[in-house]
């Protein structure tokens, strides 16, 4: 993927603002696609991510989001939405493709990227 093509996956939207949550799920479990704006830029971005961080997977992403620490949706949502302001204020970055992201953002593509739909508590 160019540049160009990035940049624009990028300036749709896909990575701020991570919006929805379905509201009321009892399982505290959250619908990605939902999140994600954009599901396509997720994934590339995810893949290219996976591919340098090739010790990842599913579970070793989610505990690094820390998933198991909420009991409702919009606690997960709360949650995630200030890890990755804290890993840019904590300079937990990674660079995917030359650009700057919360490593928390890295791991919800990631997640994407593996075809995970739905996140809820470990």
């Amino acid at each position: 993927m160019d540049r160009r093509r990035f940049s624009h996956l990028l300036a749709s939207g896909f990575l701020v603002p991570w919006t929805r949550v379905i509201a009321g799920d009892s399982n505290s479990n959250l619908e990605l696609s939902r999140l994600v704006p954009d599901v396509e830029a997720a994934r590339i971005v995810g893949r290219s991510y996976l591919q340098s961080h090739r010790h990842l997977n599913e579970r070793t992403l989610k505990l690094d989001l820390g998933l198991g620490t909420s009991s409702s949706a919009d606690g997960l949502e709360w949650m995630l939405r200030r890890r990755i302001r804290d890993d840019f204020y904590a300079s937990r970055t990674v660079i995917v493709e030359g650009w700057l992201l919360a490593r928390g953002e890295a791991a919800l593509c990631a997640l994407v990227a593996l075809g995970i739909s739905h996140v809820s508590r470990l």
